[in-house]
């Protein structure tokens, strides 16, 4: 899969960049949701694959910057999805809302799976969905009072509407929260309510049973 758009510059997008802003005449001022081939057209240059390695090493020396590097298609989630195997997660970040130009997933990931995959194209099922988000990962790194609800358990609880239950972020408009999920409470305490975030902070660092202390 990396193979087939490693060489491909249009699917490289930048997601924000140390010096934004501030190398004029070098760089765009905004350079967050740009793609290399972009970059190179805004230079006036041909997307050929020196000028590529070459604006590459331009933007590290400059201070660098993320980037999304755009390696799958559909098909190759969905395949992904039915494998007995998987579980779904994100390594998605978010800092700040409404800077840079971060990954969608960071915003719509689960809700994606339940609304996009399990309703409406039905490569799992709802079910088979929330186990791989809830017991199957606590499972597999060792949680023993996650995953699952029951007396005695940290509530860790998400409630979403089935039927509407969806993901809005794009990769031209990242920083749009998903709907259908009206309530989210960590170790018992809410903090979303009515789809409002309530500010309280109750969650803590998770450390499996093959912690031995350090940072």
């Amino acid at each position: 899969v990396e193979m087939r758009f490693a060489s491909d510059p249009s699917k490289i997008q930048l997601v924000s960049c140390s010096f934004e802003g501030q190398v004029e005449g070098v760089f765009p001022e905004e350079m967050a949701g740009t793609t290399l081939e972009e970059l190179l057209a805004w230079r006036g240059v041909e997307a050929q694959p020196v000028a590529v390695a070459e604006v590459i090493l331009e933007i590290d020396q400059a201070g660098g910057c993320g980037a999304i590097f755009h390696a799958f298609d559909e098909g190759d989630v969905q395949t992904l999805l039915r494998s007995e195997y998987g579980m779904i997660g994100s390594d998605g970040s978010l800092v700040h809302y409404g800077r840079a130009r971060p990954h969608p997933r960071g915003y719509g990931t689960f809700p994606r799976v339940l609304g996009h995959y399990a309703r409406d194209l039905g490569v799992i099922s709802l079910t088979e969905a929330v186990r791989r988000m809830t017991s199957a990962p606590a499972d597999r790194l060792g949680f023993a009072d996650r995953g699952r609800i029951a007396p005695g358990l940290a509530a860790d609880l998400v409630v979403f509407d089935p039927e509407t239950v969806i993901d809005q972020a794009t990769f031209e408009d990242p920083h749009r929260y998903p709907i259908g999920i009206p309530h989210v409470f960590v170790r018992g305490v809410a903090v979303v309510r009515d789809g409002a975030v309530t500010g309280a902070k109750p969650g803590v660092v998770l450390r499996g049973p093959g912690y031995r202390g350090g940072s």
